[in-house]
This record gives structure tokens, C-alpha cells and sequence, in this order.
């Protein structure tokens, strides 16, 4: 089993996604569209009318949300 870090920040002041793997940045897509979520934080699933669903078939380990965007600096670090 080979463990990968993944990391995704939203930044919503410059309206930008970035996927990061092991540390180096991956790409970038613009989302300038606001959302509003509900509901629970979940990992490893999605949802299929009002209903679990997709259940990530391995290992999750080690989960962290912080309350603002990372730099790609920080996201180096971590």
C-alpha cells in the first residue's frame, strides 16, 4: 500500500480550487460561484438524494479542515 497525501484548498478571494499530491501542486481551476453547504462534514462519500452513497473503497487516515486557504508554502509543510 502506498500512502498519499492530498491536499485541496478553495480560496474563495481569488475564486481558485488547487489540488495538491505529496506537497507539489497539481492544477488549478477557477470556481467563482458561491455555495452554501448543509448538513454534516463527511470524508469518503458522497450523497445520492438525501442518501449515503460511493463509499470510498480504502484507507482515510489522518483528515484535517482548516478554517482558511493554505498557501502552497503552508501546504508544503505540512
Amino acid at each position: 500500500m502506498t500512502w498519499v497525501r492530498l491536499v485541496g484548498v478553495f480560496d474563495a478571494k481569488a475564486a481558485q480550487l488547487c489540488l495538491y499530491v505529496d506537497g507539489a501542486p497539481q492544477g488549478t481551476a477557477k470556481y467563482a460561484a458561491a455555495f452554501a453547504s448543509k448538513g454534516e462534514f463527511a470524508v469518503g462519500r458522497a450523497k445520492f438524494n438525501g442518501r449515503d452513497a460511493d463509499w470510498f473503497r480504502g484507507n482515510i487516515d489522518n483528515v484535517k479542515v482548516y478554517d482558511s486557504a493554505l498557501t502552497a508554502a503552508e501546504v508544503a509543510s505540512l
